[in-house]
């Protein structure tokens, strides 16, 4: 039921992004959070309400977050404040957002599925794998969100400077922004390589030799294709910053790819293998992809630029 909080903060943020303000959102995401703490206290310890009121916490704070994004926009953006003819229900725009939208959604839909063969294979190994897995996991978990961040914020640049015609802005963001993801990519993997044990402890006991010993192994392996998957997501989201057309049909062929390197993985892997090939699995999903986007880029990207131009001269004429 709390699910359009989440939705309305994820819409709001990235208007104000796209306005070229993406700190105001971060803060108000961040005493959402402070709040989201408080209230998990306030409504389990002193209410007793049990699980009910950690999920009424969180989509309360996330409320709050929404309404102070709101607030802000009404009070420094005149662009965007709402008048009737806004709320004219427009076809073109519509199916321009479900163009964009929809497929990403299909695609992290063809993940989850893509997971579910994994996780089924992982349930067969062991109490300690599924443990040291469930808490390396959360190294990518967070990388993944990292690297997306950027990809968003290369999405509105690029959308920006389509808008503008200024193509070769755009192909100076993305280099800037692989540059950026690469680097970071190096950063991460060596305080893995480096520190993996500590990341593991804060998840296991100390006592979990075992346990920690495979996490640190995942950790290895996964963190050295960081780049790979870096620059998996800014060919993406450059892609959909264009709004290309084709966008659909590569996302719905990078997403079946992945399951079936997934699934090919699963049973040539995991199976034969054990936990090395588990941990094998996703560094040979991010590669095998962008590979295949990093084929298709060129010829999208100057595609989409050409049919720029040909709307542009087709409004002056």
């Amino acid at each position: 039921m709390g699910t359009i909080t989440t939705a309305l903060y994820n819409y709001e943020a990235g208007v104000l992004r796209a306005l070229g303000n993406s700190m105001i959102s971060l803060l108000f995401l961040i005493i959402s959070s402070i709040l989201n703490v408080v209230l998990d206290v306030l409504f389990v310890v002193s209410f007793d309400w049990g699980i009910a009121g950690v999920a009424i916490a969180t989509v309360l704070s996330q409320l709050i977050s929404c309404l102070l994004c709101f607030i802000y926009m009404r009070r420094n953006f005149e662009i965007l404040h709402f008048k009737n003819e806004d709320l004219a229900f427009n076809h073109s725009l519509v199916k321009e957002h479900i163009k964009i939208g929809m497929p990403m959604a299909f695609f992290q839909s063809f993940l989850s599925v893509s997971f579910l063969l994994v996780q089924s294979a992982l349930n067969t190994l062991g109490s300690n794998e599924i443990a040291a897995y469930t808490a390396a996991y959360k190294m990518d978990s967070l990388m993944m969100q990292i690297l997306a961040a950027f990809g968003s914020a290369i999405s509105t640049f690029t959308a920006q400077n389509y808008g503008k015609n200024k193509f070769e802005r755009i192909h100076k963001g993305a280099r800037s922004c692989i540059k950026i993801t690469i680097t970071l990519s190096i950063i991460i993997s060596l305080l893995v390589y480096f520190f993996g044990k500590y990341f593991m402890l804060l998840f296991v006991g100390a006592n979990e030799s075992n346990v920690i010993s495979l996490g640190v192994q995942y950790l290895k392996i996964t963190s050295l294709c960081y780049i790979i998957l870096g620059v998996n997501f800014v060919i993406r989201f450059v892609l959909t910053g264009v709004g290309k057309t084709s966008i659909p049909v590569i996302v719905g062929i990078v997403g079946i790819l992945e399951i079936v390197i997934r699934g090919l993985a699963t049973y040539y892997l995991i199976y034969p293998l054990g936990y090395k090939g588990m941990a094998l699995t996703n560094p040979l999903c991010w590669g095998t992809s962008t590979l295949l986007v990093a084929i298709l880029y060129p010829k999208m990207i100057k595609d989409a630029e050409q049919m720029k131009l040909k709307n542009v001269i087709t409004k002056t004429k």
